[in-house]
Order: structure tokens, then C-alpha cells, then sequence
């Protein structure tokens, strides 16, 4: 393994195929609102919670980061989430990510962010959020007219009250983004099974293998 070579990394919640399908019914909605070329959107098959964004981490250091992981996530417990509501970040000015909610059903989203920070500090040189505002981001804004920003936030508000479902995620996944030319390509690392014991039960991948999915331009 070249000692030189990095891999971009992040630590995230799985969403299941259900909730993905909800959310998308509604981005695909906001796509043909907001019109063409105005934002990014995200393949629905790429939606996860975010825990963590590492940056770019040693290739040489991913086994040892993999094993802290291991043993962070075996003290914890599944976390049940619900997702509802459509928002942005900012939610006021100019708006740079769109996103769907989360409402942490048992309080652990917190425990398992925390336990995630302590775990990988050690292996990024990126500062943790104070808190984690748990969301599935949808898109990233590119540019946007007022007049289309004003109908942004007119939707948002009348989403506020729309529901995708509840879920219960088992596990946490380590994935690797790479950048193709079909746009960044996410693969599955690692996954760490919350509240079990590990005795190689999490699941490693080679991040070359078939686990990647594309998120287009």
C-alpha cells in the first residue's frame, strides 16, 4: 500500500430503502418546483445520516480506525429515528443544502455521535460539529434566483408537517467517497454492528469492490 495515499472518509447511519423511497417522491417534487440546473440533487440510493465527515485519512491507518470504530459502536444501542419535514441549512439568506429531518424517537443519536468523535478524533484534523443536527441532505444548492429561493422557502414551510416513516438502524457504516466522472462515488468500508459484540462480526470491504454507488452530476 503506496504510505502516501489518503482516503476520503465519513462515518454515517444507514437510511432504509422505505424512507429513501418517501423522501425521494418529495425531492423529485422540489426538482420540477425549483427547476433545471439549480441544485445538485442527491441519488436516493446515497441518502445516510451523517455522524462524522473525517476528510482525508492515511490508506495505511483505515484497519486501525476500523478497529476503534469496532469497539465505540459495541457499547452502544440501535437508534429508532423518524424522518419528517423538509428544511435548509441556512435556514435563513441563501440556502447551501437541503435536507429532510430526523426526530431521535430514544435519545441515542446523541450518544452515538459522541461515541463517533471520541473514537476518531485521533484520525482527522477536522473539528466536530458542537452537536449533531441529525438530517439526510437531498441537495446542495449551486445557484439560486431570489424569486426560486422565495419558493424554496414557501415549500419548506408547507412540508414542515410531512412524514417518510420510522426506522431502526442496526449498525454504523465507515464509507470512502471518490470522485469519478460520473461524480462522487460512495463505498462501504466498514460496518460496525451497534450493541454487539464484535468477534469479526462487522463487515469489511475492500472499497474497490461492488458496494459503491454514484451519485450523478
Amino acid at each position: 500500500m503506496n504510505p502516501q495515499e489518503t482516503w476520503r472518509l465519513f462515518v454515517a447511519l444507514p437510511v432504509p430503502d422505505a424512507v429513501r423511497k418517501a423522501i425521494n417522491v418529495t425531492a423529485r417534487d422540489l426538482a420540477s418546483r425549483l427547476g433545471h440546473g439549480t441544485v445538485r440533487w442527491v441519488a436516493p440510493e446515497q441518502y445516510h445520516i451523517t455522524l462524522r465527515f473525517l476528510g482525508d485519512v492515511a490508506a495505511v491507518r483505515v484497519q486501525e480506525l476500523i478497529g476503534r470504530l469496532v469497539d465505540a459502536c459495541r457499547l452502544l444501542a440501535p437508534v429508532e429515528f423518524k424522518s419528517g419535514g423538509i428544511g435548509t441549512f441556512p435556514a435563513h439568506g441563501t440556502p447551501r443544502v437541503i435536507w429532510a429531518g430526523l426526530t431521535d424517537c430514544d435519545r441515542r443519536l446523541t450518544d452515538i455521535y459522541k461515541a463517533v468523535v471520541i473514537a476518531t478524533n485521533d484520525f482527522t484534523a477536522q473539528s466536530p460539529e458542537p452537536e449533531l443536527v441529525g438530517h439526510i441532505t437531498l441537495g446542495r444548492v449551486k445557484f439560486m434566483r431570489p424569486e426560486v429561493r422565495s419558493t424554496l422557502f414557501e415549500l419548506t414551510t408547507a412540508l414542515a408537517g410531512r412524514q417518510f416513516g420510522a426506522s431502526r438502524a442496526d449498525f454504523a457504516e465507515l464509507i470512502c467517497s471518490r470522485l469519478s466522472s460520473q461524480g462522487s462515488v460512495y463505498e462501504t468500508v466498514a460496518r460496525f454492528p451497534l450493541g454487539t459484540q464484535p468477534d469479526d462480526q462487522n463487515e469489511r470491504r475492500d472499497p474497490s469492490g461492488p458496494s459503491s454507488t454514484v451519485d450523478p452530476p
